[in-house]
C-alpha cells in the first residue's frame, strides 16, 4: 500500500499520461506531496488523511512498464528532496 507521508486534505486525485493516476496533498504552509502510478486509489477530493493512511496501491505508471510509485514534495512550488524532511529514512 502507499501510505500519506504526512497528514493532510486531498487537494486532487486525477490521472495523467506521464504519472499514470495520482493524489495530491496539502499539508499546509506550502507543502505538498504527490504520489502517481498509483492503482485502487482509497481517497476523495477535499478528504482529510492522517501520516500512514493508505491512499491506495501501487500499479501501472504511465510512462514505465510494470509500474512504480512516483513521490514528490514542494515546498512554496520548489521541488524538495524528500529525505531531507522526513527523519528515518536517511533524512537530516
Amino acid at each position: 500500500p502507499v501510505q500519506a507521508a504526512r497528514g493532510g486534505r486531498v487537494v486532487k486525485v486525477a490521472g495523467d499520461p506521464v504519472l499514470g493516476s495520482y493524489v495530491l496533498l496539502d499539508h499546509g504552509e506550502g507543502c505538498y506531496t504527490l504520489y502517481g502510478g498509483l492503482d485502487r486509489i482509497q481517497v476523495t477530493g477535499g478528504q482529510q488523511v492522517a501520516a500512514g493512511q493508505v491512499l491506495g496501491r501501487v500499479g501501472n505508471k504511465g510512462d514505465v512498464p510494470g509500474g512504480g510509485l512516483h513521490f514528490e514534495m514542494r515546498e512554496k512550488d520548489k521541488l524538495i528532496d524528500p529525505l531531507s524532511r522526513m527523519p528515518g529514512l536517511g533524512g537530516r
